[in-house]
């Protein structure tokens, strides 16, 4: 029967070979480093392209070090900031062309084109209650033409206009009434209301209320429904039943207690502070201007 050598004495008769070459004298054992130069010669046209791959699988260098985690860490931060902005971008994009959509629901027959003005100046920079937009008379904007906001939201009409720029007056701070309508949930007509800015951002006037029959409880107004203008004399179709804001309060009238007083906020809270209006253009005739040169 063959004896195999047992795994420990080999180990011992290596390291004992190893230490016996350690001692010897260099004279002896120089023939030894013919094999390292063989080794080196076989290992070396490949050891760089091996060194290559090696560090592109795992870059232990920038992983390891506190300067590379910040860099890695940083650049994704900038990449999550650019796809919540465009993501904010399409969602009030989205949101604007379901306005549209409602809109030309709205209009029926009226032809009516709609256009978004960014604001270039408001609040402080103007007279109270007024607003610039950049949108002028070269693109067909006219006095009367209605501004509106996110939701539907009312906002002004256009006081004044030139070539490049219109003004806008926001129905907060105007001085006249304005005639609504508050929706109650399942009412096809409404209670109409008479309602007048207040200065703080709130519109304030009496409501009607109304009886199916003299036997039936009154439909009475309560606090959040939507309020909607219903104006024809004094608005153009543009602006009907755009909303005027949603109810915040509700109190008796002081000299007729049966009748409701309500308190009505808009739903853009500062609508001085927005940065672009949706104007509602109304379509009008054009006159071709003459030739030059005196032709007709």
């Amino acid at each position: 029967m063959t004896s195999q050598a047992s795994p420990g004495r080999a180990f011992y008769l290596a390291l004992f070979t190893a230490a016996l070459l350690f001692l010897l004298p260099a004279g002896i054992t120089g023939w030894l480093s013919w094999f390292g130069g063989l080794a080196r010669t076989i290992v070396a046209p490949i050891s760089q392209p091996m060194a290559k791959v090696s560090r592109w699988l795992k870059p232990t260098g920038l992983i390891a070090s506190p300067d590379g985690i910040a860099a890695i860490e940083e650049e994704r931060e900038q990449f999550r900031t650019l796809y919540l902005r465009e993501s904010e971008e399409n969602r009030r994009l989205r949101g604007l062309l379901d306005e549209l959509r409602t809109l030309s629901v709205i209009d029926g027959t009226e032809r009516t084109r709609q256009i978004v003005a960014p604001v270039v100046a408001s609040g402080s920079d103007l007279s109270p209650g007024l607003m610039v937009v950049r949108a002028g008379s070269r693109l067909g904007v006219a006095v009367g033409d209605i501004a509106a906001g996110t939701g539907l939201q009312l906002i002004g009409r256009v006081v004044s206009t030139d070539a490049l720029t219109s003004t806008v007056e926001i129905i907060t701070e105007a001085d006249e009434q304005i005639l609504g309508v508050v929706m109650p949930d399942g009412t096809a007509d409404g209670l109409p209301c008479r309602l007048q800015p207040e200065g703080d951002g709130t519109l304030r006037g009496p409501v009607e209320d109304r009886r199916v029959s003299m036997s039936d409880k009154p439909i009475e107004p309560e606090v959040g429904q939507p309020v909607r203008l219903r104006d024809p004399d004094r608005w153009p179709r543009a602006a009907q039943m755009l909303i005027i804001g949603t109810i915040e309060r509700i109190e008796p009238a002081p000299n007729q207690p049966l009748r409701k007083i309500i308190t009505v906020r808009p739903t853009i809270p500062d609508m001085a502070r927005v940065q672009s209006v949706l104007l509602r253009i109304s379509e009008r005739g054009t006159e071709v201007p003459a030739p030059m040169g005196g032709g007709t």
